[in-house]
């Protein structure tokens, strides 16, 4: 339909229908911006340095994308990186991002982000402890980490089970890059 197709600026309307027909969004935002407000099903990858690498790990290359970007001119950068890759399955970007998305009425997800002090109060505390998941390599693991923390790689998380379902749940890692992935 004339409505799917979008080859580079997609409205919130035809994002919408790009989305409902089996499309990601692959919002490359900070991970501020992404935490407060994400269009549903989103998958967070940062634009940086492994940011092809991290796309590869956490989706197919036959998947299709609508990406959300800090701006569109960032655009030309993200569709060659995942070129580079394979990804050859891009519609385009989120004309006006998220903002534009939600001046549709269209609904969003949040993303809590707390920071290690908070995280060390909640587990000190008697409320509810959060489950701490460790996304940092395993030499990282190994020079410290969380008592009663599970560790699982970020390139894993994908195809490891076992994963708390319920709950609330802390996704920790050195920076803050992997873990919002």
């Amino acid at each position: 339909s004339a409505r799917l197709r979008c080859s580079a600026a997609c409205s919130a309307a035809q994002a919408q229908a790009l989305l409902a027909s089996g499309a990601l969004p692959l919002d490359t935002r900070d991970g501020a911006s992404f935490g407060a407000a994400h269009l549903p099903g989103s998958v967070h990858v940062m634009m940086g340095g492994q940011f092809a690498s991290w796309v590869g790990w956490v989706t197919r290359p036959e998947d299709q994308f609508v990406l959300v970007l800090p701006n569109a001119s960032d655009y030309p950068n993200a569709a060659w990186r995942l070129l580079r890759i394979g990804y050859d399955r891009i519609h385009g970007w989120l004309d006006g991002g998220v903002a534009a998305w939600r001046q549709q009425g269209l609904p969003i997800e949040v993303l809590p982000q707390i920071t290690v002090e908070e995280l060390a109060r909640r587990i000190q505390s008697g409320e509810e402890r959060p489950t701490v998941l460790d996304v940092r390599n395993p030499t990282e693991w190994k020079s410290g980490h969380i008592d009663g923390a599970t560790q699982c790689p970020a390139n894993e998380i994908g195809s490891r089970t076992g994963l708390p379902e319920k709950g609330p749940l802390a996704v920790i890692c050195a920076g803050g890059f992997r873990s919002s992935i």
